[in-house]
């Protein structure tokens, strides 16, 4: 027997086929996004098979969500002071997101997130593994922890 883990980050309650989110593969290891309920049937019987590493392009642990979501970020940025902040989540996995936030803070700083905080209210801690300055915000990318 198989076994998956299924994560949902997003539903249409409109068009309850529409759901986007990240199929795990307990026993191999390996991670698929899936953007409706065909995916997830493709992602069971083996059809569409991901490709991706064959042609050359970025090898990867596990796919990311082109997903915008809200998150709220609560931490200690790089003066020390305490901060609360609303940002955007532009990309997301099982393992990390990406997040364009204003406040400065250093490599393997810890921060509190509450993902999408007014539907699903994810409550997730993470730390920060990666920069980006942007015009007047900072893409940060963060890993999650346990």
């Amino acid at each position: 027997m198989e076994t998956y883990i299924i994560r949902i980050y997003r539903r249409d309650k409109h068009a309850p086929h529409n759901i986007i989110g990240i199929m795990e593969d307990v026993d191999v290891g390996g991670t698929r996004a899936f953007h409706n309920a065909e995916d997830i049937t493709s992602i069971l019987t083996g059809e569409g098979k991901d490709t991706k590493n064959k042609i050359g392009r970025e090898k990867r642990r596990i796919d990311r969500l082109k997903l915008r979501l809200p998150v709220r970020m609560d931490g200690v940025d790089d003066n020390g002071k305490k901060f609360t902040e609303y940002a955007i989540i532009t990309n997301i996995s099982s393992y990390g997101a990406y997040i364009n936030m204003k406040n400065q803070i250093s490599k393997d700083t810890g921060v509190s997130l509450i993902i999408d905080p007014e539907n699903s209210c994810l409550n997730m801690r993470a730390k920060a593994v990666r920069f980006e300055k942007n015009k007047n915000k900072t893409g940060v990318g963060v890993a999650f922890i346990n």
